[in-house]
């Protein structure tokens, strides 16, 4: 199993007003680290936007969310995801064992802050 992630600097995210690390490729879900919850991002084929979030995407997959919380589907198989609930790319990096030590507080302040480039 490959758990080469673990290793891995990956982007910092804000995803449905969770923190969240995001990887390109596809995490398997017995190599998640207990604590941790993951989602995959489907993306278009036509604009290369994420559409939707769901616990697992089979054809398009876009990256794959790691969150500290678990996200809240209320019994629906997927989220679609609209411009203003696209992931935010907070500019910044960490690996998956910072992420874990981070209190969600200051993970959230860190997603609060002003990035280099932004409105």
């Amino acid at each position: 199993m490959d758990m080469s992630f673990l290793d891995e600097d990956m982007e910092m995210i804000e995803v449905l007003d969770h923190p969240a690390l995001f990887s390109n490729g596809r995490i398997p879900r017995k190599a998640v680290p207990e604590g941790l919850y993951a989602y995959d991002l489907y993306e278009s084929c036509d604009t290369g936007d994420f559409c939707y979030i769901a616990p697992r995407v089979i054809v398009n997959h876009g990256g794959t969310v790691l969150t500290k919380e678990p996200i809240d589907f209320s019994g629906a198989d997927r989220i679609d995801l609209t411009e203003d609930t696209s992931p935010n790319f907070l500019g910044g990096t960490m690996r998956v064992h910072d992420f874990m030590a981070a209190s969600l507080d200051e993970l959230r302040q860190y997603s609060e802050e002003p990035q280099l480039g932004g409105m």
